[in-house]
């Protein structure tokens, strides 16, 4: 009896390791599903996060590319803005020189009358001062081109 004791209890035993191994599976099986599942919903997670990301990066290349092309259309702006004001102050500065040198021959013109009007009369010098003031006259346009 003894011997069919321990047998009987020799394959409960059994049974019992047998049973504990299978649920041991069962369950290294299910948590590895539950594993394969949650790497799958992260995975997911992950490429929609790296989506974004890219998308952002995108975003902020336009963002920078529009940025350093007004950055450029500033520069040239300015630089043209600069050049018409040196171009103007120097239109401006010969505009200023010929008025001077203008009034200058006005000034000597009207001397040059004056002289003429003291010698006009019987004196034989009047053609002499006209004809010169005449000349001078001529000088003065051709060497400041107003032909």
């Amino acid at each position: 009896m003894r011997s069919q004791a321990e047998s009987e209890l020799i394959s409960a035993n059994n049974k019992t390791v047998k049973d504990l191994s299978r649920r041991i599976e069962e369950s290294k099986f299910r948590e590895t599903e539950a594993s394969t599942s949650r790497l799958g919903s992260h995975s997911n997670s992950i490429e929609g996060l790296k989506q974004e990301i890219e998308k952002a990066n995108e975003e902020q290349v336009l963002v920078e590319l529009g940025r350093m092309e007004a950055v450029k259309e500033f520069e040239a702006i300015e630089a043209e803005r600069e050049a018409e004001e040196t171009k103007f102050t120097s239109t401006m500065e010969k505009t200023r020189k010929k008025i001077k040198e203008l009034m200058r021959d006005i000034d000597r013109t009207k001397e040059l009358e004056a002289k003429l009007a003291i010698t006009k009369g019987p004196h034989k010098g009047t053609y002499v001062l006209q004809n010169e003031l005449r000349l001078e006259f001529v000088h003065y346009l051709v060497g400041n081109n107003f032909s």
